[in-house]
């Protein structure tokens, strides 16, 4: 009786931890969960760097307002769609490491999105994030180091990206005023630097033209990222499973009751006939 009672706590435990109080996906389309940090920067050239992240969502895709809900915020508040879709991480200091003693500031900053999608989207493109490095020193001064972009992995899992980065250059009294006076060149707006193909005149795709534009290459950024996707036939498959394993573990349930009555039946017939 012993391994009944076991057997039995031990679906009643795998229940109680699944639970039902979970939020479902939508019939259509899913959830999806990226949970992660950014680790470190590496191999810029300022001492003291922080980062700036913007996330951009493709057609298709919109921020899942469950997770995302405060009851201070009102609905005309354009900083909560701010703050959903901007972070900034906190200033770090670069230390030399390795045999190279090549700089890496570490950050070790979290980072969360939940998104909701639909089926076609999920096939077509993720959204990105825009990486920008910054500069900050003792003077109070501020410069761009380079401009880069994460891109979500399409698949569930767990991934380690680096991301190298870039920043224009102009001339060399630009650089000279960067270097005195704080200051960079900037890009007026760093996505379309992200943009491999645009649509011309007659709405075919062709590659865009960057002939002109000069860069230096910059250091790279580390992420560190989790994936989860979250969609109804996916959520229906587990409940299948999950009654398939309680089916099979009632069957030895019952299955062991009729051995051990099997067993009993005949150690007492046994008995008789030793006494006898």
């Amino acid at each position: 009786m012993a391994d009944l009672a076991f057997i039995q706590k031990e679906i009643e435990l795998r229940q109680n931890l699944a639970g039902n109080k979970f939020i479902t996906p939508l019939p259509m389309g899913a959830k999806v969960y990226i949970i992660g940090e950014l680790l470190s920067a590496k191999n810029f050239e300022e001492d003291n760097i922080y980062v700036f992240l913007e996330t951009k969502l493709p057609e298709g895709w919109e921020y899942n307002t469950e997770d995302y809900d405060d009851p201070r915020i009102k609905e005309s508040d354009e900083s909560d769609l701010i703050n959903r879709t901007r972070n900034i991480t906190q200033i770090s200091k670069a230390v030399p490491t390795g045999f190279k003693r090549k700089p890496i500031s570490y950050f070790s900053f979290p980072l969360a999105w939940s998104f909701m999608a639909s089926d076609s989207a999920l096939l077509e493109e993720w959204p990105k994030v825009s990486v920008q490095v910054n500069s900050a020193d003792s003077w109070g001064k501020h410069k761009i180091l380079g401009y880069g972009f994460l891109q979500f992995p399409p698949k569930p899992g767990f991934y380690q990206i680096s991301v190298p980065t870039c920043r224009p250059v102009e001339n060399l009294y630009s650089e000279v005023h960067s270097f005195y006076l704080g200051g960079s060149v900037r890009v007026e707006d760093p996505w379309e630097m992200a943009k491999s193909t645009v649509c011309n005149e007659e709405g075919e795709r062709s590659t865009v033209n960057r002939y002109g534009f000069r860069t230096q290459s910059g250091g790279k950024v580390n992420f560190q990222l989790s994936v989860v996707v979250q969609t109804n036939a996916e959520l229906l498959k587990q409940v299948e499973i999950t009654e398939a394993i309680n089916r099979k573990q009632k069957k030895e349930l019952k299955w062991k009751r009729e051995q051990r009555k099997t067993q009993q039946i005949i150690n007492r017939e046994q008995e008789k006939r030793i006494f006898k």
